[in-house]
């Protein structure tokens, strides 16, 4: 159950993708994921066989102890029947504990995540302080909402205990008269006295292992949260490359239905947490082999639209198709096999530069000419030797190296799907010096070859790669002036004021 409930929450998330994940804690969730389903064991393996045996075993003892005295039995009938009302009182004051001290510890796994990420930066700006103070508290609260859920189950057991000695006492003071008077036998009185404790022993231990199991049933309905949001998605809702990446069956790339390229129709595009669309009604054409640049003003929806291109962020209208097969329809993982995609904010994990760029390979890993053309291109040449070689560690999140070196290796990681016929790249030479983005121009100008790039950039220096650019602004996408006018602008600046439209109330 728990693995089962682990693999399909991880994969609901991945097809959720990245626009469903900003708006969650992702720290949060890991929570959930990891430690919190670990937690389950207990609820499986151990409260839901005793759930039963405290159902099935009092029945089994009342029948004796009926057969041996049948008014003990109706006694401890009627004991018994008191004990769920004491424990649904009980019972409604620990689930409201036990969502408090669920929340509490979600927010703390949110919170020490974000910490340990920018640790570097606090100790660099000198805020670690402030962040300790902020981890002691939420600390403490998660401290105090685990006090509290542990004194919930010390009352329902307390709870048990009494109405267990008071269901045994009740049961011995009638025997005893019974004895007195010579109208029972001690050794079937003996056995009721024995035999009545234990018809409440296995409801007080089903009580204990239920508070014992709240955290990992917290976990699971979390979980099952997930994947009901992913089952609400609307039918035909595109695959996102990463979650088609787990797929365990190679499916056939379908039969071509024209030579286009890339092509939208009436695309419209909503980011989670919106209402408003980001882009609306986008018509977008891109022959094989073409270059078209996107530019515009930061948040217009270029990322948005490169995120849709790639299957990311599935539009809330219109059809996206690459080569005639229309996003909706490709099989999973054909439509990522097709894209090589940079992201404008790249992740890169905990492990050697090898271990980054084959990220994602097949089995049989890549091809080595395939690799060292990607690192040719990317200029990593430098940055291997000062690792000591390709395996040589990063740290997580690239913190061995500049962001510019981020940048490239997480470019070239892109550059080793030989396969794409679609290269989409977000800000590429961000981070870059203007020498090593020069040579990475005129390597990537080689590379491309017969492939068609689709490019988001702020930098004029980049639309020399490129024969149309596109301004996106006002949620359209529309034609910018001649490609040559903006290159030869005489700054970067003048390029900016070229290319960033002025809209209804906005500045240059």
């Amino acid at each position: 159950v728990r693995v089962g409930l682990r693999r399909d929450g991880l994969l609901a998330a991945l097809r959720l993708g990245p626009g469903w994940l900003a708006e969650e804690r992702r720290g949060e969730l890991a929570v959930r994921l990891g430690p919190g389903l670990d937690a389950l064991d207990t609820a499986v393996a151990e409260a839901l066989p005793r759930a039963v045996l405290a159902v099935a075993s009092p029945l089994v003892l009342l029948g004796a102890i009926g057969w041996l005295n049948w008014l003990s039995m109706v006694t401890v009938v009627v004991v018994l029947a008191i004990v769920p009302l004491f424990l649904a009182l009980v019972g409604r004051l620990s689930a409201a504990r036990v969502r408090r001290r669920s929340d509490a510890l979600g927010r703390l796994g949110a919170h020490f995540l974000d910490v340990l990420g920018g640790l570097a930066t606090l100790r660099a700006f000198g805020r670690a302080a402030r962040q300790e103070r902020e981890l002691a508290r939420v600390s403490d609260e998660l401290r105090r909402a685990t006090l509290s859920v542990l004194r919930q189950a010390f009352l329902s057991g307390l709870v048990l205990e009494t109405m267990a000695a008071v269901g045994t006492a009740l049961v011995a003071v009638p025997l005893g008269l019974e004895l007195l008077d010579g109208r029972a036998l001690l050794a079937p009185s003996l056995v009721v006295l024995v035999l009545t404790p234990e018809v409440f022993g296995p409801i007080r231990r089903a009580s204990a292992d239920f508070h014992a199991s709240s955290e990992g049933l917290a976990a699971a309905r979390r979980v099952l949260d997930v994947l009901d949001t992913a089952d609400a998605q609307e039918p035909g809702a595109p695959h996102s490359g990463v979650a088609a990446a787990f797929g365990s069956t190679p499916v056939a790339a379908p039969a071509a239905r024209g030579t286009e390229g890339l092509v939208a129709r009436g695309l419209t595009v909503r980011r989670p947490g919106r209402d408003e669309p980001v882009l609306r009604d986008v018509a977008l054409a891109i022959r094989p082999g073409e270059r078209v640049a996107l530019v515009g003003p930061s948040g217009a929806g270029k990322s948005s639209l490169l995120e849709a291109v790639v299957g990311l962020l599935p539009p809330s209208a219109g059809e996206l198709s690459l080569h005639g097969v229309p996003q909706a329809e490709a099989p999973p993982g054909w439509w990522a096999s097709q894209v090589a995609y940079l992201p404008q904010r790249p992740q890169l994990f905990s492990g050697s530069l090898r271990d980054n760029l084959e990220l994602g390979a097949p089995p049989g890993g890549l091809p080595a000419d395939l690799v060292a053309a990607a690192i040719r291109v990317a200029q990593l040449e430098e940055v291997a030797a000062a690792l000591g070689g390709w395996d040589g560690p990063i740290g997580e999140g690239g913190e061995r190296l500049s962001a510019g070196e981020r940048q490239r290796v997480a470019l070239a990681r892109a550059l080793c799907r030989g396969s794409a016929s679609l290269v989409v790249l977000d800000e590429p030479t961000a981070h870059l010096d203007r020498a090593t983005e020069a040579r990475l121009l005129d390597a990537l100008d080689g590379w491309l070859s017969e492939r068609a790039l689709l490019v988001a950039t702020h930098r004029p220096e980049l639309l020399t790669l490129v024969e149309r650019v596109l301004v996106v602004a006002d949620g359209q996408a529309r034609p910018a002036p001649a490609t040559a006018e903006l290159v030869d602008a005489p700054s970067a600046a003048s390029a900016a004021t070229l290319i960033a439209p002025v809209g209804e109330g906005r500045a240059r």
